[in-house]
């Protein structure tokens, strides 16, 4: 397992042109014209990367030329002019306000004072004589109270009443005995009594139904090759020869199963160099366990098998930017019994690489 630095230089710093591995290049110009009548910018992006892995290229070449030509010839979407501004009406100016001159005051050397407010007269009618005099008012009142024999009268009927309607027991008892007098109170103050609401009978209500699982997590699986991009991050494993067991020691890391390296080429897609985030590479296996890339374990592999054998830059170090492929070894720590695994970019990425070492 080999894998050259991107600038050309052997393992051991001696300065050789770059091989081109025409597996890996050829499956790249693929790509390039796949996406070129649809985007063209990104097919001319692409060969350019690839122009500066494989400078000495005829066909990269070719398509550089072939895209910046397609390009120069598209016409270009004509942008309409604003449109004219309004035209600025002219000051509006208020007409002259002609004020009348002053009228004398002829009465103003002896001023006149208003006469007094006197109201009108009130006319009360005149009394109106009483033709019985005296005598009659004294009538009129005496007429108005009653005498000591209607009074005596009017309370014998009542009397004989009250009397009648005792004998035929329309009137109860009214007699101030202990049970009429505790009677008498219960009348005031009954005691309580229940409330009888009537039972209604409410049906059970039926159990609630259980919610339904949610389907398992289960990315696709893509082949070794394809090109991923993960935010600003592109990467692959090229060849299935880059998935291998490592059953070596390697220095102070002191696995819990085995050692499964997988080199990734990593392209860093912004003009500033920058390191790789911790979460960027999950690896799952068929029980969909998760097992993230060994901390220094990278930068161990490259210090034991020597830079460019294994890859160019450690996990752990800054990934220059423009575009450059580099090739990045990972190394996770599985159990021995699995066999089968799928390498993500991203944690619960839809698709990732299917690896079988």
């Amino acid at each position: 397992m080999t894998v050259e630095a991107s600038d050309g230089t052997s393992p051991r710093g001696q300065s050789e042109p770059a091989k081109p591995d025409p597996i890996v290049l050829e499956r790249l110009l693929r790509r390039c014209a796949k996406i070129a009548p649809t985007n063209p910018q990104a097919a001319l992006a692409l060969a350019h990367l690839l122009h500066r892995s494989y400078p000495d290229d005829r066909r990269v070449q070719q398509v550089i030329i072939v895209l910046e030509t397609r390009l120069a010839a598209s016409p270009r979407p004509v942008q309409p002019a604003p449109p004219p501004a309004p035209p600025t009406p002219p000051p509006y100016n208020l007409p002259p306000i002609h004020t009348l001159p002053p009228t004398p005051n002829r009465h103003a050397s002896t001023p006149s004072t208003p006469p007094p407010y006197n109201p009108p007269p009130i006319h009360t009618l005149p009394p109106t004589p009483n033709r019985h005099g005296r005598a009659g008012t004294a009538l009129v009142a005496r007429r108005r109270q009653p005498s000591f024999w209607q009074l005596l009268v009017i309370g014998g009927v009542i009397v004989a009443l009250l009397g009648v309607a005792i004998t035929n027991g329309a009137l109860p008892n009214l007699s101030l005995s202990s049970d009429s007098r505790r009677t008498v109170g219960d009348l005031f103050n009954p005691a309580p009594t229940a409330l009888l609401l009537p039972t209604l009978s409410v049906p059970p209500m039926p159990p609630a139904p259980p919610p339904t699982p949610a389907p398992p997590y289960q990315p696709t699986p893509v082949p070794i090759g394809k090109v991923q991009t993960y935010g600003l991050w592109q990467g692959s494993v090229t060849l299935p020869e880059h998935v291998v067991w490592l059953d070596e020691p390697l220095a102070d890391v002191s696995p819990q199963g085995r050692l499964l390296v997988a080199i990734m080429t990593i392209s860093n897609l912004t003009s500033e160099a920058r390191p790789i985030p911790p979460d960027l590479f999950v690896l799952v296996d068929a029980q969909l366990n998760f097992y993230r890339p060994l901390t220094g374990a990278s930068t161990r592999l490259l210090e034991q098998y020597g830079r460019g054998t294994v890859g160019d830059l450690a996990l752990e170090e800054a990934i220059p930017g423009g575009g450059t492929l580099v090739s990045v070894p990972l190394v996770f720590d599985v159990p021995a019994e699995q066999a089968s695994f799928v390498l993500m970019m991203g944690e619960f990425a839809d698709t990732g690489w299917q690896l079988q070492p």
